[in-house]
């Protein structure tokens, strides 16, 4: 094991569970005091929390979610705009940036992302002219048959930014939402991507090429920056996008 998960529990428990299980946020967690207990916020706090305490290994990422549709990622991102290699090296550039009166955020080194997931229904067809029927068929399989045939997409999208202090957000949901909604559910839900969506006239509309013009049309979003999009075309197939043109499927 990379460490003993019974002390790891033990250190959930002391603590963030008994801090925060069944709480009012607002008025019973001391270092959520005079915060907006957002859920950028709370896993800041909960990295804060643990990242101390866990001396056997590094603490990597936490994720919370508010919902099964709403999540938060907080993770070290480096300190003085370079990687942190080693737990010494971290807590010397703390100080030296804690003596420079940097924000709080930036100087502990966090990176926080927003997540939030969206699905929409689509049809395709896999069948390229540049290809022989036959070879359609070979390369494609089943999805090459004419007739087409339709997944139900869930589309998970990661931002980042800093946290408004007055709002404890990287963005507001509202404004994230709405442009999702006009950007991509509006365009893709209940369609035909050959058919109905200009970008695929003449590109194979795999979910490899999904994302990378989900990406395109996201990365417009004016309030946050987009980190990458994951799409999950069936239970097996999963295929994720940051916009490098390198990808990686699951």
């Amino acid at each position: 094991m990379v460490l003993d998960l019974k002390e790891l529990k033990e250190i959930l428990e002391r603590e963030v569970m008994q801090r925060m299980d069944h709480r009012f946020l607002n008025y019973e967690v001391a270092e959520l005091k005079g915060q907006i207990p957002t859920c950028e916020n709370i896993a800041r706090v909960i990295w804060e929390l643990l990242e101390p305490k866990i001396k056997k290994g590094r603490l990597h990422r936490v994720r919370l979610y508010e919902s099964a549709d709403l999540f938060a990622d907080c993770y070290r991102n480096g300190v003085g705009g370079r990687l942190v290699q080693s737990r010494e090296d971290y807590r010397t550039d703390l100080a030296e940036l804690g003596r420079s009166g940097a924000a709080p955020l930036r100087v502990a080194g966090l990176k926080i992302e927003l997540g939030r997931r969206y699905r929409f229904a689509a049809s395709h067809r896999l069948h390229t002219e540049a290809l022989s029927e036959e070879e359609n068929a070979r390369v494609f399989g089943k999805c090459a048959n004419p007739y087409g045939h339709g997944h139900n997409y869930m589309l998970e999208i990661s931002v980042s930014g800093e946290v408004d202090p007055a709002t404890g957000m990287i963005a507001n949901l509202a404004d994230l939402d709405s442009f999702v909604e006009r950007e991509v559910i509006e365009v893709f839900d209940h369609h035909s991507l050959n058919e109905d969506v200009a970008a695929f006239r003449n590109v194979v509309p795999t979910t490899e090429n999904l994302c990378i013009e989900i990406v395109e049309r996201l990365k417009r979003f004016p309030k946050a920056n987009l980190e990458r999009v994951r799409v999950q075309e069936t239970t097996n197939n999963s295929f994720e996008y940051d916009g490098n043109q390198k990808g990686s499927a699951s």
